[in-house]
């Protein structure tokens, strides 16, 4: 049985058994990974306000010979509480979590979305516009993920965009 410490980004949880939950997280060497906490629902945890969706956590995971891995420890790290004040800039966090979760593989490290998802939250907390910060999440997840779009050149012949072009269009397919 392994046990290690991981900074790690809540992405969403499910509620498991009466008192435990099973928790997806994102962290910045393991990648996504999905752990179990037990006894997390009673009244009496001390951790349970620290596994927040959306939190910044640091976490220790026991892991067993068979991979299933469960949490001992917990210790909230940013809670983003401007964040979670509003219903918009809330709804736009579950949304990135939403994409990290679905564009991300379990186990695979992935130290830039780590960074970008993390710095992300941090500018929803404290900035007024949120939807620059979303749209700014969307262009280089796509980037990191290896779709990056061409703006300086045609993504079919690769000619760079110049003056003389009367009209230039925009071909999502490539």
């Amino acid at each position: 049985m392994s046990r290690y410490n991981l900074e790690c980004i809540v992405l969403k949880s499910l509620n498991y058994k009466d008192t435990d939950k099973i928790y997806t997280l994102f962290s910045k060497s393991k990648g996504k990974i999905t752990a179990k906490a037990n006894g997390i629902r009673k009244i009496s945890s001390k951790r349970a306000g620290n596994m927040d969706t959306l939190n910044h956590v640091s976490i220790a995971i026991n892991e067993s010979a068979s991979g299933f891995k469960t949490i001992s420890e917990v210790k909230g790290l940013n809670s983003f509480r401007n964040l979670k004040k509003s219903l918009e800039k809330s709804a736009k966090g579950y949304y990135l979590s939403e994409l990290i979760h679905k564009f991300s593989e379990e186990g695979h490290e992935n130290s830039d979305l780590y960074i970008l998802l993390l710095s992300s939250l941090e500018n929803l907390n404290s900035s007024q516009d949120s939807y620059a910060v979303v749209v700014r999440f969307e262009v280089l997840l796509m980037k990191y993920l290896g779709y990056e779009m061409y703006l300086d050149k045609c993504a079919y012949c690769r000619r760079p965009f110049s003056q003389d072009w009367s009209d230039i269009k925009f071909n999502y397919a490539l």
